[in-house]
C-alpha cells in the first residue's frame, strides 16, 4: 500500500465536543473527542483521503475527529486561526 501526504492549509471555523455533533467526519485519531470545522485555503491541488471518497480542495468546509486540540495544535484556542496541517 502506498501512502502519500500533503500539506493543507485550513482556518477553523468551529470546535465541538463530539458527543454533540452529528454529521460525517474525518476520523484522524482511533479515540475522537473533539470534531473540528475547517475551511480549506489555497490547496495546490486536490488530495484525495486514503480508503475514502472524500476529495479535499480549495474552499471545501471539512470536519475532523481527533483526540486532542492541544496535542494537535498545541494551544487551544484555535477558533478563526489558520494552520499548515
Amino acid at each position: 500500500m502506498t501512502t502519500t501526504s500533503t500539506i493543507i492549509t485550513v482556518k477553523i471555523l468551529s470546535v465541538w465536543m463530539i458527543g454533540n455533533f452529528e454529521g460525517d467526519v474525518i476520523l484522524v485519531d482511533p479515540d475522537p473527542k473533539f470534531v473540528i470545522a475547517a475551511v480549506i485555503l489555497d490547496s495546490k491541488e486536490q488530495y484525495k483521503v486514503a480508503e475514502s471518497n472524500v476529495v479535499l480542495n480549495t474552499h471545501r468546509v471539512v470536519f475532523f475527529s481527533v483526540h486532542s486540540i492541544v496535542q494537535l495544535f498545541m494551544k487551544s484556542e484555535i477558533e478563526g486561526k489558520t494552520y499548515d496541517i
